[in-house]
């Protein structure tokens, strides 16, 4: 009987950490849903260029991308800036 409750007490945590990600990423869309395109666009670049840094520094993959490329993630500020690099 102690292994059930348990196993009830770890879902329902789990499930709870499930839904306040979700209940996080609602409040965030719903702070963002009126923003303007310009406003918009700051926050896409500003997203890249953590998954830039984030996939240079711990994917070796594309960390030798980008030394083949001779670019490291300084210099992908922009959007527009990823057509160097393709």
């Amino acid at each position: 009987m102690p292994n059930m409750t348990y196993t009830s007490v770890l879902w329902t945590l789990l499930r709870f950490a499930h839904w306040f990600r979700i209940y996080h990423h609602l409040k965030w869309l719903q702070r963002t849903q009126w923003k303007s395109p310009a406003e918009l666009r700051e926050l896409q670049e500003k997203r890249l260029r953590a998954i830039i840094f984030h996939a240079y520094y711990n994917i070796p993959f594309y960390h030798k991308k980008f030394k083949d490329a001779g670019m490291t993630p300084n210099d992908i500020k922009t959007i527009e800036d990823l057509k160097k690099f393709l």
